[in-house]
């Protein structure tokens, strides 16, 4: 069985970055598997440059 790394949110600022209702469905794409910006922006209808803003973000 794959261990999942767990990640833990330690200031506000971590959670006001995954709380925006896009960079939540990015993360849910990037959970089931990894994703270009371009295969991202496809699956989700949006410019490069706004999905790469918002992975930036989570970054």
């Amino acid at each position: 069985m794959e261990q999942k790394a767990i990640h833990i949110l330690e200031n506000y600022e971590q959670l006001k970055v995954i709380s925006d209702p896009l960079r939540t469905k990015i993360l849910m794409f990037l959970v089931e598997k990894p994703h270009t910006v371009h295969q991202l922006a496809h699956l989700l209808t949006l410019s490069r440059a706004k999905v790469l803003y918002h992975v930036r973000e989570l970054e």
